[in-house]
């Protein structure tokens, strides 16, 4: 396969950005910690930066990149996860493999981009990237993949019986060989669950064990927010974030501490190391990102704090609890029927509102529902007047940004549900994007 190469060296010198902070306008821009120097560290399409202790600056390090895509659009789709000898990127959805080392960030796997496990856990374990859950081909995933460092591929964990239900976006961190899961999504009859359960699995035995019902205190926005990969849960407890809140799980003593942030949706990411927080802010003023490393009691400190229980205590079969079993069990068939009565309810071609070439895109996408459609031949419905590539390039985003979204509202389904994209197996370079099923079904029943 013909591949793109992109290489090139960043010398600059010693650039020192204000201290403490390291300012961007890029939303993909990447911050983690690198344990092999002790340093942490930003990349952006700038280049990378390395915060020194000493000084409090941010300064520019060496850097080459071998990438077969452009850097940004490496940032946009890797996600960095580190341990005590080497610092790994992983493409989103499980496959290609990236190192940092001597300088220079390389391809290192005999891999290909599987796109089978996006919003999977990621995090390390013996030195090794793993994978748990995620979602890829319209379906949720339930296994854990880990990447060979010596046969450069991946391969998929065994664990016989006791599954647990399949999930993505799934909280998590691993302490003492374990690794514990934490909710996330699933489906259930067609439509999307947030699972409330906590699991863990042991990789002395290659088994999953269930500890129980997570507390019904703890929100469920917080069992499906963004988060950061588990690069240092060997070592911490991890910590999330989302637009108002900080989440500190502690496994080991069963409680979630709960931070409660003075400004809303400014804090991005957060990545956590000996006592330091590194934190992803956004600024709404001008629409720029910061990093800046400061003593996670600096943050913590004066916010409002309370201590919940992750998993709830087992409850003897008294009265009440029998009649709240029962009425969570009504509740819960009430919501499924309506649920289905609104899925199966009729809808009228005009609701779509689609425009007639958006239309006529559907109707190619489901006579190739089988094969796939290349995504190339997206551009024969926006070449009308013989503009150049990189224009013709935005309008195929733009129109299958639009459809997307059109389908998504109008279907309930998610966003990144509606279209799967896979490579073409005779060649790598084309893409083929898949309508969903489900939204086959469903077009067919309003005449398309």
């Amino acid at each position: 396969m013909l591949k793109f190469l992109i290489s090139f060296t960043l010398l600059i010198g010693k650039i020192v950005f204000a201290q403490q902070e390291y300012k961007t306008s890029s939303s993909h821009a990447i911050g983690f910690y690198h344990q092999q120097t002790d340093q942490f560290m930003v990349l952006d399409a700038a280049g990378l930066f390395a915060l020194n202790d000493a000084t409090g600056h941010w300064e520019a390090q060496k850097l080459t990149l071998q990438l077969e895509d452009p850097i940004r659009s490496f940032l946009e789709k890797f996600v960095p996860v580190t341990s005590k000898t080497a610092t790994y990127f992983i493409s989103e959805g499980c496959g290609i493999v990236y190192q940092y080392r001597n300088d220079s960030i390389f391809r290192i796997d005999q891999s290909f981009p599987h796109q089978n496990q996006f919003g999977g856990t990621l995090f390390m374990h013996n030195n090794e990237p793993h994978i748990y859950g995620g979602y890829g081909l319209f379906c949720y995933k339930d296994f854990i993949t880990h990447y060979s460092l010596s046969d450069h591929e991946w391969f998929r964990l065994t664990a016989p019986e006791n599954l647990p239900k399949a999930r993505k976006a799934a909280l998590a961190c691993v302490q003492s060989n374990v690794l514990y899961i934490l909710g996330g999504i699933s489906d259930c009859a067609d439509h999307r669950v947030h699972l409330r359960e906590a699991w863990a699995y042991h990789f002395s035995k290659g088994a999953w064990e269930y500890l129980g019902k997570l507390n019904e205190t703890i929100p469920s926005k917080i069992l499906y927010g963004l988060k950061n990969p588990l690069s240092s849960s060997e070592f911490n407890n991890p910590y999330y974030v989302n637009s108002d809140h900080i989440y500190h799980l502690n496994v080991k003593r069963n409680l979630m501490e709960v931070y409660q942030l003075r400004y809303l949706d400014k804090i991005r990411s957060i990545a956590d190391w000996k006592g330091q927080f590194l934190l992803k802010e956004f600024h709404h003023e001008d629409h720029s990102y910061t990093f800046r490393v400061c003593p996670q009691q600096q943050i913590l400190s004066g916010l409002i704090h309370k201590q919940i229980p992750l998993i709830k205590a087992v409850q003897t079969k008294t009265y009440l609890y029998v009649l709240l079993l029962v009425a969570s069990l009504l509740l819960t068939a009430t919501v499924s029927y309506l649920a289905i009565y609104r899925k199966q309810k009729p809808r009228q071609a005009s609701e779509l509102n689609c425009s007639t070439i958006e239309k006529k895109l559907l109707q190619l996408l489901i006579e190739t529902h089988d094969r796939g459609l290349e995504i190339n031949s997206v551009y024969d419905f926006v070449n009308h007047d013989n503009p150049s590539l990189d224009t013709l390039k935005k309008r195929r985003e733009q129109l299958l940004k639009e459809l997307r979204l059109k389908l998504s509202n109008h279907f309930s389904i998610a966003l990144d549900e509606v279209f799967a994209e896979t490579r073409l197996e005779t060649d790598k370079r084309m893409k083929l994007i898949f309508l969903n099923p489900k939204i086959i079904i469903e077009l067919k029943k309003i005449g398309f």
